[in-house]
């Protein structure tokens, strides 16, 4: 049987071993059943499914989910080394790192890795954020070792081969120009590049710029390695159909002798201060909308406040329902839809939205997006608005445990920041005290004008004289857009 057809195979058993009270019963009386009312069947509590905490004999944790409904695992290896690490000079060193990892070993070619995981029915992926680098493989239960084997050799013994190298580089490149020429992903970055400083980080385009890419050697990709991919760095994650007995022997032999080394400190400068709303305006002439995005320093996701920001910025800007969208979009007429959320970091990321909104009124949005961050502090959000955000955060956590690639990429964050794999269980009860006094305590933290800058990408023939009305207005000129971004 093919792996596709195991797979539909197991899926099928799963089905109809299901309790039969679990599966739907059609009523005798169909038009009687239908005239009565579904009644709620109470409260739900929620529980996260049960971690166990493992540990590799050279010190690497180990978090294990066992969840044997279908004989699927996916593994992750996490690394301290995101893009926090990068400098002016360096910017996009992390990214590169990370991308260059899938891109072929020591032992095997960027097409010998595609080709054996198509046939192992694995999946690779990868990812670089501000804190971290990661590895993620999605595989079969019956191919565990195998695919295991090729998994450890990919983050273990990269190559980091000339000719790939420089294929990669040519396609970040690209991306990076292209970027310049995508007004709704350019107000992301133009706005928190403005908002910590070209210098920062934070500030930094993840991918790099263009000229620190062209600058980079293969000596700095094997030197970042080499330092960053160590032992003591590393995390990793299992979710799926094993045991503990079975999988820490399996990692234990292929990550056993993962090198070690001394962990380097990251310090961070200081953002900038803020004396807003600063509006940054970058030409692009006979624009037919604007997009406008703005952003003021947040908090950090060990933050014991950043749980009440969370729920203060569901009302906000949070959902559909929220006070920005209902605004722009439902009484205004002005956008699609305006959103705005808090970037977790392990120091304070942005606190950011946006919306792309029609040019002629796109002073108005800025007035209203002001209107309703003042009213966060004049009108903070009643017991009602409270109650539906609590509401919609708690429900939808279980869609974050819904498979188990879901389920790492809810726990990887949890591995990242230190809590405690039981951090969602008490959310409910944590959200519930919350009521408007806490949300008014907490809004002049962050819902300030003082604190924000806004990137606005559209016609500046149009749009200068009226922005110069809401916020100091800096044109973002070719000379100005060279230095944020070399």
């Amino acid at each position: 049987m093919s792996r596709a057809g195991t797979l539909l195979a197991a899926l099928a058993l799963a089905l109809a071993a299901a309790p039969a009270a679990s599966r739907a019963q059609a009523p005798a009386d169909a038009a009687a059943w239908r005239a009565v009312q579904p009644k709620p069947a109470g409260a739900i509590t929620f529980r996260s499914p049960r971690v166990q905490k493992l540990k590799l004999q050279n010190g690497i944790p180990v978090w294990l989910v066992e969840r044997h409904g279908l004989p699927l695992l996916t593994v992750t290896a996490i690394v301290r080394a995101g893009s926090e690490r990068s400098t002016a000079q360096t910017a996009g060193l992390p990214n590169l790192v990370n991308r260059m990892l899938v891109e072929g070993t020591t032992t095997r070619g960027p097409i010998a890795i595609a080709e054996e995981s198509d046939a192992l029915g694995a999946r690779l992926g990868r990812y670089t954020g501000m804190d971290v680098s990661l590895v993620a493989m999605d595989i079969l239960a019956e191919a565990l070792d195998a695919s295991l084997d090729l998994f450890a050799d990919v983050v273990l013994r990269p190559a980091f081969a000339p000719p790939e190298l420089e294929r990669v580089r040519h396609e970040l490149l690209a991306d990076v120009l292209q970027l310049k020429d995508e007004p709704a992903r350019m107000s992301v970055q133009l706005a928190e590049t403005v908002l910590y400083g070209p210098q920062h980080p934070y500030g930094m385009p993840i991918r790099g710029t263009e000229s620190s890419l062209k600058r980079l050697a293969r000596a700095d990709v094997a030197a970042f390695y080499q330092a960053h991919y160590v032992a003591p760095n590393a995390m990793l994650l299992v979710v799926g159909d094993t045991t503990p007995q079975a999988i820490l022997a399996k990692l234990e032999a292929r990550f056993g002798a993962w090198p070690g080394g001394t962990p380097q400190p990251v310090t961070l400068p200081q953002p900038p201060a803020v004396a807003g709303p600063v509006i940054y305006l970058l030409d692009r002439p006979r624009a037919p909308q604007a997009f406008v995005r703005f952003a003021a320093l947040g908090l950090a996701r060990r933050d014991p406040a950043f749980e009440v920001g969370e729920l203060a910025n569901e009302v906000f800007g949070g959902a559909f329902s929220s006070r920005l969208n209902m605004n722009l979009r439902e009484q205004q007429g002005y956008t699609y839809g305006a959103h705005a959320y808090l970037v977790g970091r392990r120091t304070p990321g942005p606190f950011t939205g946006g919306a792309a909104v029609k040019t002629a009124v796109t002073a108005d949005a800025i007035r209203e997006l002001l209107a309703e961050l003042d009213g966060m502090r004049t009108r903070p959000p009643t017991a009602a608005e409270l109650d539906e955000a609590r509401g919609r955060m708690l429900l939808s956590l279980a869609g974050h445990f819904e498979t188990t690639g879901r389920t790492a990429r809810t726990l990887d964050t949890l591995m990242v920041h230190g809590f405690a794999p039981t951090y969602y269980d008490g959310l409910g009860a944590r959200l519930r005290r919350l009521g408007p006094k806490a949300i008014a305590r907490f809004a002049p933290r962050l819902y300030d004008a003082r604190r924000l800058v806004f990137a606005v990408i559209g016609p500046r023939r149009e749009l200068e004289a009226d922005l110069a009305k809401v916020g100091t207005v800096t044109v973002v000129d070719q000379a100005t857009l060279d230095r944020l971004f070399p």
